[in-house]
């Protein structure tokens, strides 16, 4: 996934700490605070940035950054742009299976990816509650759920190669505002009813019921 991400352009940092969950002071297991981990990586790649270091000096972090994580990851996403967009200048989201009990109102727009076969991070348990939440009328945002799969879509263990290219497109549309490049029409793959579009098969099979797109950005 990550290999894939940087192919479209983009520089793709992430930590590699608590993968099985941040140890609180109790002892407990704190998921609940991974995000500051996802958070951590922000700031590393702006003091990268500032410091011009290879690969970091063409970006620009003042307009903005996006982000994105599977399962736990998900639920790091989900926090980060819920509590920490405006602090972090978080301007887009995607949500890999976000294994979540807590539903915390994102402030950006956000793109939630499950699939039908997930029993960790259920669609009809997590992901839906999540799209469902009362955000505000002119936040677009959208929730596919396909056909086949299970959790570990974004992972080696049951990859969809079609994920990233969605991923992409969102971030492009809602990070870079960037609607058409080259052959790839961005906007038409996240908004549009043809053949490439998320929604209409250009992730393959999805469940018609739990496959919607609002744009919103009219309102705006």
């Amino acid at each position: 996934m990550c290999k894939r991400l940087a192919s479209f352009g983009y520089v793709v940092a992430l930590p590699h700490a608590c993968d099985v969950g941040c140890t609180l002071d109790d002892g407990d297991l704190g998921f609940r605070h991974y995000y500051y981990e996802q958070l951590k990586a922000i700031d590393w790649g702006r003091e990268q940035w500032l410091a011009q270091e290879e690969g970091f000096a063409n970006l620009d972090f003042d307009s903005g950054v996006g982000i994105a994580g599977h399962s736990m990851g998900g639920q790091a996403t989900l926090y980060s742009s819920a509590y920490n967009a405006t602090e972090f200048n978080i301007k887009a989201a995607v949500y890999h299976h976000a294994a979540t009990s807590e539903f915390p109102t994102p402030t950006v727009p956000h793109l939630i990816m499950t699939a039908e076969f997930d029993d960790e991070a259920v669609p009809e348990k997590d992901a839906l509650p999540i799209f469902d939440l009362d955000t505000p009328d002119s936040m677009s945002k959208g929730i596919v759920n396909k056909a086949g799969f299970g959790h570990h879509q974004p992972d080696i263990l049951g990859f969809n190669p079609l994920m990233p290219q969605f991923t992409v497109a969102w971030m492009k549309v809602f990070l870079d505002n960037v609607m058409v490049e080259g052959d790839n029409d961005w906007e038409d793959m996240i908004f549009g009813t043809g053949d490439k579009s998320i929604c209409s098969g250009g992730d393959g099979g999805v469940i018609d019921s739990m496959c919607e797109i609002r744009d919103n950005r009219e309102k705006l």
